[in-house]
């Protein structure tokens, strides 16, 4: 009878490890993934992998082999059926191989969805055929040897059209205008003059253009996204037409209309510190990003807000004290600020974004006059020892966020796709202990 306890108590506890292992593995939980629509074609050096979607249409979704330059088809023939190449879906994912690419040349359409290019950091040109009509946000990310694209006159579509080696996207596309999609991360010049029928600048347009130290906007720019001048280390000066009504430049720096809302500072402006002028209410998301230079913000008494990312990846920043009457910081805000060593927060903060010194490794003193705690996701990789103080004269401690860091540390230790499934593996080997003891209890009695 004992030994039969024994059997059931060890039969459980296998059974709550099993379930474990399945809850944690998503791709044993909802079975093996079926491609039996996907066919691969040989072109050589690589081979491109496409699945079948509706009628005769196929998306490139892989590659094989070492791809430099890439020809897509308009169309493909497998098993006697002829497909119209439609899109491509995640395709070239930070491959380092790729350097030119060609497409859009089919009939009908072509789509770029997903990361399709994202972190083709070797890519240097690419060409699209008269049939594009679709780009993903995060399709041409981070390609950062581009030099140039290049499109016929005529586009079937009339989405996209290129100038000068910069893509553009026209108003049946982009609400109310003509905007620039993209401008070339490599692209030598080191000056851009904004064309004149251009009325939009759309986000993450110049992202990355590390060589371009000035940009000069025409009166008749009616809208700029926060964020179209991302990462751009080299840009010293904006330049704007006095006559434009919606965005004045200060001393070089991009600002909405008024002088309210401060939109851009150049990232590579030799200057140490900047005085901000006292009518600035809302720094806007990734306003600073990536300054190189620049080691103190003397801010607007009236400010407001600080938006997300807004000195993520300031180089030299040392030292940040918000004036009273600031009431929210965005997510991610001094992220990756290596030399960052103090900041001050006033008593009229009431919201604080996730991750705001995450990597900041200098990270020494913080002050936080208000009464909305800084959690621990704040402080995650900020390696360095830090005080935490309710004011300035270090007479308030906080509590020491370490005590809250135990369960950073463990989704840290895990790799990032496993950290979804913490939740159903402990389970499992909850219920795996759970009904052991219990059998084993009962075999005891």
């Amino acid at each position: 009878m004992k030994g039969a306890y024994l059997s059931v108590a060890l039969s459980l506890l296998v059974l709550g490890l099993v379930c474990t292992i399945v809850l944690g593995n998503p791709s044993m939980a909802e079975g093996d993934y079926d491609d039996s629509n996907e066919f691969t074609i040989d072109y050589g050096d690589y081979g491109l992998i496409y699945e079948k979607s509706y009628g005769n249409l196929v998306s490139v979704v892989g590659y094989t082999g070492t791809p430099v330059h890439v020809d897509i088809p308009g169309e493909v023939e497998y098993d006697g059926v002829t497909y119209m190449v439609s899109e491509m879906v995640d395709v070239f994912v930070k491959c380092t191989t790729l350097e030119t690419f060609r497409g859009g040349y089919g009939q009908d359409w072509f789509d770029l969805n997903a990361f399709a290019f994202y972190e083709c950091t070797s890519l240097r040109t690419i060409e699209f055929g008269p049939y594009l009509r679709f780009i993903h946000d995060y399709a041409l990310l981070e390609l950062t040897s581009l030099e140039s694209f290049s499109m016929p006159e005529g586009s079937n579509w009339n989405t996209f059209y290129v100038d000068d080696g910069v893509l553009m996207a026209n108003g049946n596309s982009v609400v109310n205008g003509t905007g620039i999609y993209k401008y070339p991360c490599n692209k030598s010049a080191t000056e851009y003059i904004v064309p004149d029928n251009i009325n939009i600048i759309l986000a993450r347009a110049f992202d990355y253009a590390f060589n371009l130290e000035k940009v000069v906007i025409h009166k008749d720019v009616k809208r700029i996204d926060a964020g179209a001048f991302h990462g751009c280390v080299a840009l010293k000066v904006f330049e704007i037409d006095e006559n434009n009504m919606d965005y004045d430049v200060l001393d070089g720096v991009l600002y909405e209309e008024g002088l309210v809302n401060l939109l851009c500072y150049p990232a590579g402006n030799p200057a140490k510190v900047f005085d901000m002028p006292d009518s600035v209410v809302d720094i806007m998301d990734q306003a600073f990003f990536g300054s190189v230079h620049l080691e103190e913000v003397i801010f607007s008494s009236n400010l407001l807000f600080v938006g997300f990312e807004a000195f993520n990846g300031s180089k030299s920043l040392e030292k940040v004290v918000l004036p009273e009457g600031t009431v929210v910081i965005g997510e991610n805000c001094f992220t990756l600020s290596p030399r960052l060593e103090s900041v001050s927060f006033p008593s009229t903060m009431v919201s604080f974004g996730s991750y705001l010194f995450r990597g900041c490794t200098s990270l020494s003193v913080v002050y936080n006059a208000s009464d909305v705690s800084l959690g621990s996701l704040h402080f995650v990789e900020s390696t360095r020892t830090f005080y935490y103080y309710k004011d300035a004269a270090h007479t308030i401690p906080h509590d020491d966020p370490k005590e809250m860091y135990g369960d950073i540390y463990l989704l840290q230790s895990l790799p990032v796709e496993s950290e979804d499934h913490i939740m159903p593996i402990t389970v499992g080997i909850v219920v795996a202990v759970v009904l052991s003891v219990l059998a084993f209890v009962r075999f005891k009695n």
